[in-house]
């Protein structure tokens, strides 16, 4: 079954809630509210890519999960976000497909 953008976003916020980081890893306060600016948009574009190179739906899955658990640490940018998610969905996909795709041919979709 399928989930939307904002579902996969609400289950990372539930985990998120109940996981008990060590406290020298919290992340700066405001960074939420970038974040959750974000989140949907990305997700949506993990769909995207996905559905345009016709990878499997867990690809999705695993790249959002990489993506929140490195963003969990860091404070972040636009820009530092975007690029994250590209190198991230890479990433992922060099692990759970047989062909993966460049990034210079992922950044030349839109």
């Amino acid at each position: 079954m399928l989930s939307s953008p904002l579902n996969i976003l609400q289950s990372l916020r539930s985990t998120e809630e109940t996981y008990d980081y060590p406290p020298t890893h919290q992340r700066p306060s405001g960074v939420d509210v970038l974040l959750d600016s974000y989140w949907v948009s990305i997700i949506d574009w993990f769909y995207q890519m996905s559905d345009h190179f016709s990878y499997s739906r867990p690809l999705v899955s695993l790249s959002s999960h990489l993506l929140h658990q490195y963003t969990r640490l860091l404070p972040f940018d636009k820009r530092h976000f975007q690029l994250s998610s590209i190198a991230i969905f890479h990433l992922a996909a060099k692990i759970l497909e047989t062909r993966p795709v460049s990034i210079g041919q992922m950044t030349e979709l839109r």
